[in-house]
């Protein structure tokens, strides 16, 4: 749930790719309670992710081909707390240049 705009090209790719795959799961009706309890996954907010997703990659003058496909979530048990700074943290500490991408964002900020 980080800023798209402060992420890699290979991190907002796979994110992008990440949603599909969860959506697909969710259909398949597998288990999602590891990531939720880990605060990687927040299944209600699946599609405006998607939807924030694609508009910065549509910022970034790239194509996309691969629309949301609705799914149920009300049978997911339990609520994730994600923490869009730690990951934002996280993020840099693994990524050169999404901790590029985020000091250029703070300092036009400032």
């Amino acid at each position: 749930m980080t800023n798209p705009r402060v992420m890699c090209r290979a991190h907002l790719l796979g994110e992008h790719r990440e949603v599909h795959a969860f959506t697909g799961s969710i259909k398949r009706k597998i288990g999602m309670d590891g990531y939720i309890e880990l605060g990687l996954l927040d299944p209600p907010k699946l599609e405006s992710r998607h939807t924030e997703l694609v508009e910065e990659m549509t910022r970034r003058g790239w194509g996309h081909y691969s629309p949301f496909e609705e799914v149920d979530t009300s049978y997911i048990k339990g609520t994730s707390h994600i923490d869009p700074e730690a990951n934002l943290k996280e993020l840099a500490s693994r990524c050169k240049e999404c901790r590029r991408l985020q000091h250029e964002s703070a300092t036009l900020q400032t």
